[in-house]
C-alpha cells in the first residue's frame, strides 16, 4: 500500500464524489475512478461501491480511511519536524479558509510569509466555516480564516481585522437614494434593510469606497484564486 492509496480512498472519503474528490486531488474524475478500481484489485478488498451515480465506502473501505486520516497526519508532521530541525523556517503550514475568501485574504498575507520563510509551504483546505474550525479542532489544519462564528466552536481566536464591504448599485437605484455621508465624504447604508426575516445576521453600515485589486494568492480548487494567482504568475495554478 502507498500513500497514494490513502490520499485517494481520504479524498473520496471526504467528499462522497468521485468527482469533487477529483478535483481536491487535482487529477481527472476518470483517472481517479480508475486508480480506485485498480487499487480494489491491487489490494483484493472491496473499499467501495457505487449506488447510481454516488459512491459508498464498504466497512473496509471506512475503516482505511479513517486510519488514513491519522497517517496522513502524522506524515505531515514528521516531515514538519524534519524540516525543523534541518533548517529554520521551514515546514508545512495547513491553512483552512472558506471558499471564495482566500482569493481575497491570502494575497495579502502569502507575500510576506514567503518573503520571511521562503522555504516553507503552504497546504491550503477550502470549505464552509464549520467544517474548517472542525478541521483544527481535530488537528488536521494548523489554523483557519473565518469570520467569527456564530457556532460554537472550542479553539483560541485572536482578531486580524476588520472588513469593509463594498455595496455596488446603479446610479438610479431606488436603493441610493436618501444616502446620508460621513465626514470622510464616504457614503452609508444599512443592509438590514435587505435581511428577509426571521434572519438575525448583524450587519454593519457599509462605505462604498474604490474596490482593491490582490496581487497574490497559492493554488486552490476555487476559480477566483487561480485567476489571481494567474495575474500575477505567482506559480502555476488549475482551476481543477
Amino acid at each position: 500500500m502507498e500513500f497514494k492509496d490513502i490520499e485517494y480512498i481520504c479524498a473520496v472519503a471526504r467528499y462522497r464524489s468521485i468527482t469533487k474528490a477529483a478535483e481536491a486531488l487535482y487529477i481527472t474524475q476518470p483517472t481517479l475512478s480508475q486508480y480506485m478500481k485498480n487499487m480494489q484489485k491491487r489490494l483484493g478488498i472491496r473499499l467501495f461501491f457505487y449506488e447510481g451515480n454516488r459512491i459508498h465506502l464498504t466497512q473496509e473501505g471506512e475503516m482505511m480511511a479513517q486510519e488514513g486520516f491519522r497517517l496522513l497526519n502524522d506524515r505531515d508532521h514528521l516531515i514538519n519536524s524534519l524540516y525543523n530541525l534541518h533548517q529554520e523556517g521551514r515546514g508545512i503550514l495547513k491553512i483552512a479558509i472558506p471558499l471564495g475568501r482566500g482569493s481575497h485574504l491570502l494575497p495579502a498575507i502569502l507575500p510576506e510569509f514567503y518573503r520571511r520563510y521562503p522555504l516553507a509551504q503552504v497546504k491550503l483546505r477550502e470549505g464552509s466555516s464549520q467544517e474548517l474550525v472542525s478541521l483544527v479542532e481535530k488537528g488536521s489544519c494548523d489554523l483557519v480564516i473565518i469570520n467569527h462564528p456564530s457556532f460554537p466552536f472550542n479553539l483560541e481566536f485572536e482578531t486580524i481585522g476588520y472588513e469593509k464591504l463594498l455595496l455596488v448599485i446603479g446610479r438610479h437605484s431606488p436603493w441610493g437614494k436618501n444616502l446620508q455621508q460621513d465626514s470622510s465624504g464616504n457614503y452609508m447604508v444599512d443592509l438590514k434593510i435587505f435581511l428577509p426575516p426571521p434572519r438575525k445576521t448583524c450587519l454593519f453600515p457599509l462605505r462604498i469606497s474604490p474596490r482593491r485589486i490582490p496581487w497574490i494568492s497559492l493554488p486552490t480548487k476555487t476559480p477566483g484564486s487561480s485567476r489571481n494567482l494567474f495575474s500575477i504568475s505567482h506559480t502555476s495554478i488549475r482551476d481543477r
